[in-house]
């Protein structure tokens, strides 16, 4: 995890040269989205979660030049990339005008379970005394732990990409991103499971 963070935080680094930040990044067509532009700052965006978990040997240029992230992949990996799509000289000019999110502080999001559903959820499972595993974001081995999940899921539904078991392994993937964020801003409150 402390590699991660590093690759992460180098990343980051680099988004701030400003050469190339504004020029557009191909991304690739994925069920229901057509191909098309982002900006290279968003693209850089992406790139940082996603080196962060799986390394930075293929560098954010290169992966720029065989084509960019497929748009599945870009929902994971920064969500607010549909709001960097360059349709046109227009879109590019007010994008450009626009600030970026800082990825170093974590998103919202909307859990699965409310609060009070999820306690509920425990206590019904205690009753039927079926075993269950948590997870917490400050466990070092979470994200990983919950990625090869997700890939295991994806290896489950073989390509059937309209199932319900692929739509929880996209969600479920988003959550992984939310996750290393989180670890990414509270890295002093990280700990070795236990």
């Amino acid at each position: 995890m402390v590699i991660q963070i590093e690759r992460f935080q180098k990343t980051i680094e680099m988004i701030t040269i400003p050469e190339k930040l504004k020029e557009p990044v191909p991304f690739q067509k994925t069920p229901g989205v057509n191909e098309g532009y982002i900006t290279y700052e968003a693209h850089l965006r992406a790139y940082a979660i996603y080196s962060a978990i799986y390394g930075n040997s293929q560098s954010a240029g290169r992966l720029a030049e065989r084509g960019g992230f497929g748009a599945s992949e870009l929902d994971v990996y920064y969500s607010e990339w549909k709001n960097h799509i360059i349709d046109s000289e227009d879109d590019l000019k007010k994008i450009i005008m626009e600030p970026m999110r800082d990825v170093r502080k974590p998103r919202t999001f909307k859990p699965k379970y409310s609060k009070a559903e999820a306690i509920a959820l425990i206590e019904e499972l205690s009753k039927r005394k079926e075993p269950f595993f948590l997870l917490r974001a400050r466990d070092k081995a979470s994200v990983m732990t919950v990625k090869y999940y997700v890939e295991l899921l994806k290896d489950l539904v073989k390509g059937d990409f309209d199932s319900s078991t692929y739509q929880h392994a996209v969600d479920t993937e988003r959550f992984v991103t939310y996750m290393l964020e989180w670890q990414l801003s509270h890295t002093d409150e990280l700990r070795n499971p236990d």
